[in-house]
């Protein structure tokens, strides 16, 4: 079987963006396969905004302390391997496909014979990822929680940290429609004995995440409590800030990554990774962790002459710290958006916070079921946004085209992709 035949199945599986809630499917797998979360120590990551960049400088502190690590990932930008990295470099194409055909045999047997319902597809190659974190073997994972945190497969761990990224309205269909049930899904992750650290969080967030934590008797590390971000300033190709920990003080820390967003990601890592060690890092171990921290999606630059932005924002609070980053980072003169959007989003509010940032927006979409139709959306974006001039292309490609043809026409133009992480992938897979 080859790659595309069992990655296609892998792929047919129910949705990661629905949940079926229950650990039962996951859990069976895993003990089929002997257990490989087991394996090794872990550090776990829930929020809605955050957890990918907080996790990939966590992945590059642990790697400076001479630790194997593993960094598992979600969505990917253009293929599921991206997921699942050991060392900072992704699953090899070759063991990634030997790795699904040797557990799809033993997930078919599963199925087949003791379970009453196929496992999703998050959950597969979350399975998938343990494995080959065992194999391999790493000394340390730094686990991204998929959607929620209480149902989801990733919450089978028992990690040595439990960290939660700042939390806002996002997949309300399946987590609630208000930010305390959102936080209290959350919040699932929170385990006894198990310390945690916590991003800055809404007061209604907050309020959920002290009394879980009150419930299992947890301690924990606060943003602006105990660890802050002190003196941030811009830099030449990034930004340069002071983190403030409760074991330490680390200055001068530059990060090629924008806005003041990152520099909080940041203070979270690093607090995250001193807990996981009970001890100070050398700070000399942090200032070259973040030289080499990238974030592939998030405010990536991908062109230059026009530059062209890539960013995955896709829920409200997403667009408004990208927002505030790009125009804190970047002195364009006008700003062309290339905007597409899932249909299960808030696309209002998105573009409620999109007031005055462009002034020309070309509507499109992905090839996705989920993707809203590049009219629909345009009508949208007319009603809300009618200080834009407006553009409607089906075809990402002549969105593309046209956003840079008309940016190289008077200097000092600029082009942001934003709206889904799909439209980042696609358009980061096209040029």
């Amino acid at each position: 079987m080859g790659e595309s035949e069992a990655l296609t199945r892998l792929l047919a599986r129910w949705p990661e963006n629905k949940i079926n809630p229950s650990l039962s499917r996951v859990e069976q797998f895993l003990s089929a396969l002997g257990n490989p979360e087991n394996s090794f120590k872990s550090l776990h990551i829930a929020g809605t905004n955050g957890k990918t960049s907080t996790a990939r400088m966590l992945q590059n502190i642990l790697l400076e302390l001479n630790l194997r690590v593993g960094l598992y990932t979600s969505p990917h930008l253009i293929h599921p391997r991206e997921r699942i990295v050991v060392d900072a470099k992704p699953i090899d194409e070759q063991v990634f496909n030997e790795l699904l055909v040797e557990t799809e045999v033993i997930l078919d047997l599963l199925e087949l014979n003791h379970l009453d319902e196929k496992l999703t597809f998050f959950e597969a190659i979350t399975a998938i990822a343990f494995q080959q974190f065992s194999q391999v073997p790493i000394d340390v994972g730094v686990i991204e929680v998929g959607l929620g945190g209480t149902w989801d497969a990733t919450n089978v761990i028992t990690p040595e940290v439990s960290v939660i990224t700042p939390i806002s309205l996002d997949h309300q269909d399946f987590l609630g429609n208000t930010i305390s049930k959102i936080a209290g899904e959350k919040a699932g992750i929170l385990k006894a004995n198990i310390p945690a650290v916590v991003a800055l969080q809404r007061p209604e967030a907050e309020k959920v995440i002290k009394q879980r934590l009150a419930d299992l008797a947890i301690s924990a590390f606060w943003e602006g409590k105990d660890f802050s971000v002190v003196n941030r300033r811009l830099a030449h190709g990034g930004q340069v800030f002071d983190v403030h920990t409760p074991y330490a003080k680390h200055e001068a820390i530059f990060t090629q990554l924008y806005g003041e967003f990152q520099a909080q990601n940041a203070a979270v890592a690093i607090t995250a990774a001193e807990t996981f060690l009970g001890q100070e890092i050398n700070h000399d171990f942090v200032i070259t962790a973040f030289e080499k921290t990238t974030s592939p999606g998030r405010i990536e630059i991908i062109k230059r002459n026009p530059t062209v932005i890539i960013d995955a924002a896709h829920n409200p609070a997403g667009v408004l710290v990208s927002r505030k980053a790009i125009e804190e980072s970047f002195d364009f003169s006008e700003i062309i958006l290339i905007l597409g959007c899932m249909k299960d989003k808030d696309i209002n509010e998105m573009l409620s916070e999109l007031r005055g940032f462009a002034a020309k927006i070309i509507t499109t979409q992905v090839d996705s079921p989920r993707a809203i139709e590049h009219l629909v959306l345009s009508k949208l974006v007319e009603k809300i946004l009618p200080e834009s001039q407006l553009l409607a292309s089906q075809s990402l490609t002549t969105a593309l085209e046209v956003a840079i043809e008309y940016a190289k026409e008077k200097k000092g133009r600029g082009i942001v992709v934003l709206g889904s992480v799909a439209l980042a992938g696609a358009v980061k897979d096209l040029l």
